[in-house]
């Protein structure tokens, strides 16, 4: 796969780089070549027209081939912001999509949008685009565009109410979103409409007014914090009582219960195998697993029932998509967990955790080896402080940021384990780590090595075996560097996950 680099494909680039995937653009290539096939067409098929998704690295607009006017652009801003709308002042992100859009339609007299109303790679936790398709939509409208074709996942417990809107933005993009959502909210909660309005108004502001950006759930724990979970809490609980009885409002109510319930033990996971307690963090992935399957079961108008329609299916007003519930959680979450407790209920005991933040520098000119800057000790360099196991680096500042780049930390091990086997435990890297252990090279997460115990892919576990290289009771220093060149629509980037030391009951790490 990829594209071809030869001297006859170059020259119809621009030799510009892509500011938010770092590749190559080559839009000016497709435009040359769709102009070419047009001329053709259009000896035998005048008027026929070519559409093509203006994507990834080919969605910038072009500086040097003028497009033909028949060729009809879809944009997929895949790797904009999917959480924002363009007039929202804490996504310069998505801001910059508008002027590609706007750039594009100056150009070229029928354009298309290809959208996500979904959070990218997520769980299928509580998620509301309302405040970006308000935006959005009329916008796009504005701007020229003559339609839209929104990729979208089927799970109506996060998504039910910004598909309503969309859609009746798509059929009129002056409707009042207002008035349309308080119809909703009185015709599918009835006697519990208040407290489900404003549920619905607390998730979609949650994700409207907080700076965060990443895909696969990444963001959940600063877009709804403690104080915020208690609100939606107390507020769903009004609304059960509201709908109280064996009607079709408390099953609609209990839909929103059940997705925050997801979410709620989602968070405790997190939060719990963040303090290093996996026996509690794998009780709360337990919990969560049982209420995606109850999610996936769920109908809401099950055959039989008083107000059960004649012909309905099962999946009508399916609560979850499987894949999100499911095959995501063992993508980017679960494997962790598992891990950690496997290693500190099932085989052996907790030493000490790395701290969440760690020193940090990215290494654009690829300097750091040279410059050792995995040596033993304190070093100099003025290196910034970023988190790791509690935020994405995209939410960090480093926005996509792809390359190489290092982290530093000390830890001290108690000298109650002189004599025991000791490893060093990564719960997850994105994508390659080449780690440093007191200046002395362990490995690297995808090659196999005298103290790496096994490899790992992405937002996988990994370990080193660091016996005979502890300086007991005294600051032993840890250095990483990452390699993280491929493109992560969800924004992700370095370590991912806690890092500890632990050591096998049995003395042996197999």
């Amino acid at each position: 796969g990829g594209f071809c680099m030869c001297d006859a494909c170059r020259r119809h680039d621009t030799g510009k780089i892509d500011p938010i995937s770092g590749r190559r653009l080559m839009t000016d290539r497709y435009i040359w070549f769709f102009n070419q096939i047009l001329a053709e067409v259009h000896k035998k098929h005048p008027g026929k027209k070519l559409c093509f998704y203006a994507y990834d690295s080919r969605k910038q607009p072009p500086e040097i081939y003028e497009p033909n006017q028949h060729l009809v652009p879809i944009f997929a801003p895949i790797t904009h912001c999917r959480i924002h709308g363009m007039s929202n002042p804490v996504c310069p992100d998505r801001s910059m999509y508008r002027d590609i859009v706007r750039s594009w339609t100056a150009m070229l007299p029928e354009t298309y949008d290809r959208g996500y109303c979904f959070n990218l790679a997520c769980v299928g936790f509580p998620f509301s685009k309302i405040h970006m398709m308000r935006d959005e939509i009329p916008e796009l409208y504005r701007l020229g565009v003559k339609g839209l074709s929104t990729e979208v996942m089927h799970s109506w417990a996060a998504l039910g109410p910004t598909l309503y809107i969309s859609c009746r933005l798509m059929w009129d993009v002056n409707a009042d979103v207002d008035a349309l959502l308080a119809e909703f909210y009185e015709k599918f909660f009835g006697p519990a409409a208040g407290p489900m309005g404003e549920y619905l108004t607390l998730v979609d502001h949650a994700l409207r007014d907080t700076d965060v950006h990443s895909g696969s759930s990444f963001c959940m724990p600063r877009a709804f914090p403690p104080e915020r979970m208690m609100r939606g809490r107390a507020l769903l609980d009004r609304a059960a009582r509201g709908a109280a009885g064996d009607t079709i409002y408390s099953q609609r109510v209990r839909i929103f219960r059940l997705n925050y319930d997801q979410l709620e033990a989602f968070l405790q996971m997190l939060n719990q195998r963040n303090q290093f307690d996996f026996a509690a963090a794998q009780a709360s992935l337990d919990r969560l697993r049982a209420i995606i399957d109850e999610m996936l079961d769920f109908c809401l108008y099950p055959p039989g029932r008083p107000y059960a329609e004649a012909g309905n299916k099962l999946g009508e007003a399916r609560l979850l998509w499987p894949k999100a519930g499911r095959s995501y959680l063992n993508r980017f979450w679960s494997p962790a967990t598992e891990s950690g407790y496997e290693r500190l209920v099932e085989r052996g005991e907790f030493v000490v955790g790395a701290p969440d933040e760690w020193d940090f520098l990215i290494d654009p000119s690829k300097a750091g080896e040279a410059l050792r800057w995995y040596r033993d000790g304190r070093i100099g360099g003025n290196w910034q402080s970023l988190k790791t196991k509690t935020a994405s680096w995209s939410d960090q500042g480093l926005h996509y940021y792809k390359g190489l780049a290092w982290y530093r930390t000390e830890v001290t091990v108690p000298e109650e384990f002189t004599e025991r086997q000791l490893l060093l435990w990564f719960g997850g890297v994105d994508e390659i780590a080449r780690v440093w252990f007191n200046g002395t090279l362990l490995g690297q997460t995808d090659t196999p090595g005298e103290r790496l115990v096994q490899t790992a892919g992405t937002f996988k576990p990994v370990e080193f075996d660091v016996t005979g290289l502890v300086r007991f009771g005294k600051p032993n220093t840890i250095a990483v560097k990452i390699i993280n060149d491929r493109l992560s629509e969800i924004g992700t980037g370095g370590i991912t996950a806690p890092v500890m030391f632990w050591s096998p009951k049995n003395g042996s790490s197999e």
